[in-house]
């Protein structure tokens, strides 16, 4: 798969109301990343998980590897975009994304049965 990189807004599915700027950008080396969020998702993540931050406060400690299941999106064409098995460190505004799937959002995980799947290889005649 080749490397692409995309500006779009995302939220949690607990909170649909509050979306935030980022940038998906995707390596098939080092995987996938979620960053440049802007506007407090991560506030959005330390409520979840009973974590208080104070404004007072410069720097936050999270809980290491906090691992949230699933982010929705929508890329700048507007197409939809659903991240699963994400992992937030909480020193900074990165957030680590194993599964993308793009054209839908999907609710839960048992929504992924797929009926079929098409495989294309690249350069499969050489």
């Amino acid at each position: 798969m080749d490397e692409f990189e995309f500006k779009g807004l995302w939220w949690l599915p607990q909170f649909p109301d509050h979306q935030v700027a980022g940038t998906l950008k995707f390596h098939p080396v080092d995987g996938a990343v979620l960053e440049t969020l802007y506007d407090g998702l991560g506030n959005l993540i330390a409520n979840l998980y009973g974590i208080h931050i104070s404004s007072s406060v410069t720097v936050t400690v999270f809980p290491k590897d906090i691992v949230i299941d699933t982010i929705y999106g929508y890329d700048n064409k507007g197409d939809a975009v659903t991240l699963f098995q994400c992992n937030y460190y909480g020193s900074h505004s990165d957030i680590q994304v194993k599964v993308i799937l793009m054209g839908c959002h999907f609710e839960k995980k048992e929504d992924l049965v797929f009926d079929s799947m098409t495989i294309n290889y690249s350069h499969l005649e050489n």
